[in-house]
């Protein structure tokens, strides 16, 4: 597993190279494909972390399907959270009170979407597989989320102060 953690981090040390391309419409394929990518290596570790004893097999195609659903709707609480990056970066140079306001309301909304869809499926994953397994996933997918998203947060320049510090 170790080997898969180290390949999805150095993978996500790419990121920063799609700020490179100036093409909106190719940034935002470079983008796609990028997210495919991190998606196929999060299921490579998923598979080495979650494995399934000989005669299991109902559970992990239980697991497998909830799995898919889970990423699915994952998908577009991130797009959500692309979509306010993009907002960010348009929005830098001129970024006024109202409108960072504006974005960490949408930011919050987000977390708690986000939270919301881990407490939805929580109890999907704990029926397919048990409480054990299912907290197994959530501990390997949230650290895997928390990474990527540890990547992001450190690309992105600190909300300008537009106001001296008291």
């Amino acid at each position: 597993m170790k080997k898969w953690v180290v390949l999805f981090v150095l993978f996500s040390l790419l990121i920063p190279a799609a700020a490179a391309i100036a093409d909106e419409a190719q940034l935002n394929r470079y983008v796609e494909m990028l997210r495919q990518d991190i998606r196929d290596e999060k299921e490579a570790i998923i598979r080495e972390a979650i494995v399934f004893k000989e005669g299991e097999g109902d559970k992990a195609a239980a697991f497998w399907n909830v799995y898919r659903d889970y990423q699915n709707d994952l998908k577009k609480v991130s797009d959500v959270r692309l979509a306010l990056i993009k907002d960010y970066a348009v929005n830098f140079d001129t970024m006024t009170d109202k409108k960072a306001g504006e974005i960490a309301k949408k930011v919050l909304e987000n977390d708690k979407a986000a939270l919301k869809l881990k407490e939805k499926y929580y109890k999907k994953f704990m029926k397919a597989m048990g409480a054990s397994a299912a907290n197994r996933f959530f501990q390997v997918e949230n650290t895997l989320n928390s990474l990527i998203m540890l990547r992001i947060n450190t690309e992105l320049p600190l909300f300008p102060q537009r106001v001296p510090a008291k």
